[in-house]
């Protein structure tokens, strides 16, 4: 029987320490979930945004902005912050799309060069 070489391109290690990595974090959570107890009351802080003057709170509350309220939110749209963002994930996709590009490339390559080669059974 002809021994086929089993390069799985370190698949089995990297589930191995994602598998490792998800033990470690999930232990200490659940035991400070076991071991913690539920804030007081008196403990809970809720901080709202300041009011616009002479506006009550849910006046200027709203998915579409109203023209006449005070707009001084740097979470707006086109802020640097949402800019930023943007430049985050767009990165990011380049990434996942080089990587995948890449291994694909190397999987076709290695596989034509596995076909090229001769049959040790013939």
């Amino acid at each position: 029987m002809p021994t086929r070489d089993c390069d799985d391109h370190g698949v089995r290690t990297r589930l191995a320490l994602i598998g490792l990595l998800l033990l470690v974090t999930a232990v200490p959570a659940v035991a400070t979930a076991a071991t913690s107890a539920p804030p007081a009351a008196a403990d809970v802080v809720t901080t709202l945004p300041a009011t616009i003057v002479g506006r009550s709170d849910t006046e200027c509350v709203s998915a579409n902005p109203r023209p006449d309220c005070e707009q001084s939110n740097e979470y707006e749209r086109g802020s640097p912050r949402h800019l930023l963002l943007f430049g985050v994930l767009v990165v990011a996709l380049v990434v996942v799309g080089t990587v995948v590009v890449r291994s694909t490339r190397r999987r076709d390559r290695d596989a034509q060069a596995r076909a090229s080669r001769p049959s040790p059974d013939l």
